[in-house]
């Protein structure tokens, strides 16, 4: 059923700080990759015809693979090889109860010469992973995020993009995004232990994106914005964070937000920067803890 390169993925990380009760007894549960007692298998994109050479497109090799993994059952990883570098022309889709692994080591990455601004990974249905330590590096435009968390015909439900370094093409292109929770009834999801950087905004939470959690993370070299609470968002959280950019807006919440919490949120900007901006409209935003250098 799986190809040569099957392997056993069986190594569950601890449960994040700052997540609710039924995400950490849901991760406990070993949806996160594999099932306890379970080997979770791990798909190889070069079975799927990638060259991962940093020059071949390979965009159709790893849907393929991917698209594999979710008719494979649930838990499976495809994994990208490490110490490669993968090629995408336009970007690729992580359905329903699969995970990208991209290890330290390995790229994801789509050169300044694409014309689609597409994002270049996006998690799309209920418990979607992108996990590890390697980058997704887009080298061009993005401004619906290099990565996204995105669901168009209900609810995306404890999805999860975890470890990974997210890469855009530069501060100064404006709009360029890194991390987009997407306003389409998101709904408890995880960033967590994410580093982004080179882009204008770090990370967006669109107007409808709700209860979703970012923690542990590291942005840098960021242009305008940190992170953006962009309209009707309820109960989200941002906790445990670095910034280090200068001149920039660290958090912004924006109209009709509710119960937004900040917690622990440590700005290193510098220079001219406003640490919060917060709409006259927006209700019960709460930061605990911050500390702005």
């Amino acid at each position: 059923m799986y190809t040569k390169r099957q392997e056993a993925w069986v190594n569950k990380p601890a449960v994040p700080s700052l997540i609710d009760a039924d995400v950490a007894n849901w991760w406990e549960a070993g949806i996160y990759g594999a099932h306890v007692g379970l080997a979770a298998h791990a798909l190889d994109p070069r079975d799927y015809g990638a060259k991962c050479d940093g020059v071949t497109a390979d965009d159709t090799a790893l849907q393929a693979a991917l698209d594999s993994a979710g008719s494979g059952g649930d838990g499976i990883v495809v994994r990208i090889p490490q110490g490669k570098v993968l090629r995408l022309s336009s970007g690729v889709t992580v359905g329903r109860y699969v995970t990208l692994e991209v290890p330290a080591g390995a790229i994801i990455t789509r050169t300044s010469d694409a014309t689609v601004t597409a994002p270049l990974v996006t998690l799309y249905r209920n418990h979607a992973k992108g996990i590890g330590g390697g980058l997704i590096w887009s080298q061009n435009d993005c401004p619906s995020g290099v990565v996204r968390v995105e669901r168009t015909d209900g609810a995306a439900e404890w999805t999860i993009l975890q470890g990974v370094h997210v890469r855009g093409p530069g501060k100064t292109v404006s709009g360029s995004t890194g991390v987009v929770m997407a306003g389409n009834s998101t709904f408890q999801n995880l960033v967590d232990g994410v580093t982004v950087s080179d882009v204008s905004v770090g990370v967006r939470q669109e107007s409808g994106a709700n209860a979703n959690s970012i923690v542990n993370s590291r942005l840098y070299n960021i242009g305008t914005k940190a992170y953006v609470f962009d309209g009707t968002i309820e109960s989200s959280v941002i906790g445990g964070s670095v910034i280090s950019s200068p001149d920039i807006t660290v958090v912004e919440i924006g109209a009709g937000s509710q119960n937004a919490r900040i917690v622990g949120l440590i700005a290193e900007p510098g220079g001219t920067a406003t640490f919060r901006t917060v709409d006259a409209t927006a209700t019960n935003a709460v930061f605990v803890g911050c500390v702005n250098n």
